[in-house]
Protein backbone atom coordinates (compact mmCIF):
# COMPACT_ATOMS: atom_id res chain seq x y z
CA UNK A 1 0.00 0.00 0.00
CA UNK A 2 1.24 3.41 -0.81
CA UNK A 3 0.06 7.01 0.62
CA UNK A 4 -1.43 8.93 -2.33
CA UNK A 5 -2.84 12.42 -1.54
CA UNK A 6 -4.32 14.27 0.99
CA UNK A 7 -7.51 16.17 -0.24
CA UNK A 8 -8.49 19.00 2.22
CA UNK A 9 -12.17 20.58 1.57
CA UNK A 10 -12.59 23.91 0.17
CA UNK A 11 -14.72 27.03 -0.71
CA UNK A 12 -12.99 27.37 -3.78
CA UNK A 13 -10.61 24.90 -4.91
CA UNK A 14 -9.53 26.99 -7.89
CA UNK A 15 -8.36 29.69 -5.29
CA UNK A 16 -6.98 27.63 -3.01
CA UNK A 17 -5.01 25.92 -6.21
CA UNK A 18 -3.55 29.43 -7.53
CA UNK A 19 -2.60 30.26 -3.35
CA UNK A 20 -0.81 26.77 -3.14
CA UNK A 21 1.22 27.28 -6.59
CA UNK A 22 1.92 30.58 -6.47
CA UNK A 23 3.20 30.73 -2.60
CA UNK A 24 4.72 27.16 -2.13
CA UNK A 25 5.44 26.17 -5.76
CA UNK A 26 2.95 23.45 -5.94
CA UNK A 27 2.21 22.26 -9.75
CA UNK A 28 -1.46 21.45 -10.98
CA UNK A 29 -1.65 18.13 -12.58
CA UNK A 30 -5.47 17.69 -12.33
CA UNK A 31 -8.33 19.78 -12.70
CA UNK A 32 -12.07 19.14 -12.61
CA UNK A 33 -13.78 22.26 -12.55
CA UNK A 34 -17.55 20.61 -13.42
CA UNK A 35 -16.82 18.47 -10.04
CA UNK A 36 -14.67 21.49 -7.98
CA UNK A 37 -11.34 19.22 -7.60
CA UNK A 38 -7.96 20.41 -8.08
CA UNK A 39 -4.51 18.14 -7.82
CA UNK A 40 -1.36 19.55 -6.68
CA UNK A 41 2.15 18.25 -7.00
CA UNK A 42 5.20 18.81 -5.17
CA UNK A 43 8.17 17.25 -5.13
CA UNK A 44 6.56 13.42 -3.71
CA UNK A 45 3.31 14.77 -2.17
CA UNK A 46 0.06 15.41 -3.63
CA UNK A 47 -2.79 17.71 -2.50
CA UNK A 48 -6.03 17.95 -3.44
CA UNK A 49 -8.85 20.69 -2.68
CA UNK A 50 -12.29 19.15 -3.58
CA UNK A 51 -14.99 21.99 -3.21
CA UNK A 52 -17.09 21.72 0.08
CA UNK A 53 -18.54 25.17 1.61
CA UNK A 54 -20.15 23.09 4.73
CA UNK A 55 -16.88 21.69 6.30
CA UNK A 56 -14.19 23.85 8.35
CA UNK A 57 -11.17 21.95 7.77
CA UNK A 58 -9.26 21.38 11.32
CA UNK A 59 -6.25 19.78 9.49
CA UNK A 60 -2.39 21.61 10.12
CA UNK A 61 0.05 21.48 6.88
CA UNK A 62 3.20 21.13 8.02
CA UNK A 63 6.19 21.61 5.97
CA UNK A 64 10.16 21.06 6.30
CA UNK A 65 11.88 23.61 4.69
CA UNK A 66 16.24 23.80 4.91
CA UNK A 67 16.45 27.60 6.29
CA UNK A 68 13.32 29.00 7.89
CA UNK A 69 14.42 32.58 7.86
CA UNK A 70 15.30 32.08 4.31
CA UNK A 71 11.89 31.09 3.87
CA UNK A 72 10.25 33.93 5.29
CA UNK A 73 12.34 36.13 3.60
CA UNK A 74 10.48 34.80 0.57
CA UNK A 75 7.21 34.39 1.57
CA UNK A 76 7.37 38.38 2.51
CA UNK A 77 8.03 39.47 -0.62
CA UNK A 78 5.06 37.63 -1.77
CA UNK A 79 3.05 39.59 1.19
CA UNK A 80 2.65 36.47 2.92
CA UNK A 81 3.47 36.79 7.04
CA UNK A 82 3.58 34.23 10.01
CA UNK A 83 1.32 34.37 12.96
CA UNK A 84 3.10 35.88 15.24
CA UNK A 85 6.75 35.13 16.39
CA UNK A 86 9.44 32.25 15.81
CA UNK A 87 8.91 29.31 18.00
CA UNK A 88 11.94 26.94 19.26
CA UNK A 89 10.98 23.63 20.76
CA UNK A 90 13.03 21.68 22.72
CA UNK A 91 12.45 18.69 20.60
CA UNK A 92 15.03 20.39 18.13
CA UNK A 93 13.25 22.27 15.83
CA UNK A 94 12.23 26.18 15.23
CA UNK A 95 8.96 27.13 13.22
CA UNK A 96 6.49 29.57 12.11
CA UNK A 97 3.12 29.41 11.88
CA UNK A 98 1.14 31.06 8.97
CA UNK A 99 -2.13 30.88 6.97
CA UNK A 100 -3.37 30.16 3.62
CA UNK A 101 -6.22 31.79 1.67
CA UNK A 102 -9.00 30.14 3.60
CA UNK A 103 -7.27 30.29 6.76
CA UNK A 104 -5.85 26.82 6.99
CA UNK A 105 -2.90 26.79 9.40
CA UNK A 106 0.68 25.63 7.81
CA UNK A 107 3.92 25.37 9.37
CA UNK A 108 6.72 26.06 8.41
CA UNK A 109 10.23 24.32 10.19
CA UNK A 110 13.78 23.37 10.58
CA UNK A 111 15.50 21.44 12.48
CA UNK A 112 17.91 22.66 14.61
CA UNK A 113 19.19 20.17 16.74
CA UNK A 114 21.07 18.01 14.34
CA UNK A 115 21.75 15.64 17.12
CA UNK A 116 17.89 14.72 17.62
CA UNK A 117 16.51 11.46 16.50
CA UNK A 118 14.69 10.98 13.18
CA UNK A 119 13.16 8.55 10.97
CA UNK A 120 12.92 9.17 7.28
CA UNK A 121 10.06 7.77 6.09
CA UNK A 122 11.74 7.87 2.71
CA UNK A 123 14.62 6.12 3.72
CA UNK A 124 13.22 3.59 6.35
CA UNK A 125 12.58 -0.01 5.86
CA UNK A 126 8.96 -0.68 5.23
Amino acid sequence: MQFYMLELPANDPIICAAWYCNILNYKVITRDDANGFVLLQYAGSRLAFKRDESTQCAVRLHFQVDNLEQELLRLASLRVFPDGELKTSHEGYRRAKLHDCEGRIIILFEWIDNNMTRTDPATSSR
